[in-house]
């Protein structure tokens, strides 16, 4: 190796070497920042999720004891209710469903017969196991419920109510479908995705396979209202922001530091 090459790369060296160690402290530092940026976007997001869900889970609760006071002050549906007559009551969720805006409605007894339903008229004589866990649970439940068109999910409550010492519920909720994933995820921006996975599905605000794992999750327990023996699940809500536009900023720092060394 000749005296000039020997200078040519102490040269190369001492020009590149300082730029190196820039540009890498540079592209941690960002990475570092977009990182804690992103992750306090899906945390937001997901602070939303839990008061959107809460809203709704106090909502239910309101429209139901809303609906049991008026049969409380009801003679003549009091009356239907104690006798099971059933011509009086298949239309009594159908009518109170539409009154208060809800998307599944069911009259039962403390054994989970059906009285009066809703989202289904003719489902009648039914027993609903899944009372009991829809009742013993302390929030929301995630419920895949049935009507005449197919089946569909549905956010409920349950409400139990007494009258002449007999035991009765009202089991109330909003269908949750796509559109109902999209407003729950109003406050996340287009790098942030949210999904809920559920034995059976996923309803998602974009292709789940672009967002990788999720970096934050809410569970909530899912009971198929069909099944006659439920067994009590788990559904996740999942958040999650796409690494995407990290991985163009780097790719772009990347090739500033090629030219750069090129150039040097």
């Amino acid at each position: 190796m000749t005296f000039r090459t020997r200078i040519l790369i102490a040269c190369l060296i001492v020009a590149l070497a300082p730029l190196i160690v820039f540009a890498l402290g540079a592209r941690r530092e960002v990475r570092d920042r977009l990182t804690t940026q992103f992750r306090d976007r899906v945390a937001a997001s997901t602070a939303v999720i839990h008061q959107d869900l809460a809203r709704e889970a106090s909502a239910l609760d309101a429209r139901l004891s809303a609906l049991i006071a008026r049969i409380d002050e009801d003679p003549a549906m009091r009356a239907a209710l104690l006798r099971n007559e059933r011509s009086a009551l298949l239309d009594y969720a159908p009518e109170a469903m539409a009154v208060a805006n809800l998307d599944y409605l069911a009259l039962v007894d403390s054994a989970g017969a059906l009285y009066s339903s809703g989202h289904f008229r003719s489902d009648y004589d039914r027993t609903i196991a899944a009372l009991q866990p829809i009742l013993s649970a302390s929030g929301p439940v995630l419920l895949s419920a049935r009507r005449p068109e197919g089946s569909y999910l549905a956010l409920t409550r349950a409400r139990p109510f007494q009258l002449a010492g007999q035991q009765f519920a009202l089991v109330g909720g909003t269908e949750i479908d796509s559109g109902f994933v999209r407003r729950l995820a109003r406050g996340a921006d287009t790098t942030v995705a949210v999904w809920l996975a559920y034995p059976g599905g996923t309803l998602a605000t974009r292709a789940v396979s672009q967002t990788g794992a999720p970096d934050q999750q809410i569970s909530l327990p899912f009971i198929d209202d069909a099944n006659e023996n439920p067994v009590v699940d788990t559904a996740r809500w999942s958040i999650a922001h796409s690494r995407a536009p990290l991985h163009r900023v780097l790719r772009g720092m990347d090739r500033w530091l090629i030219g750069a060394a090129m150039a040097a």
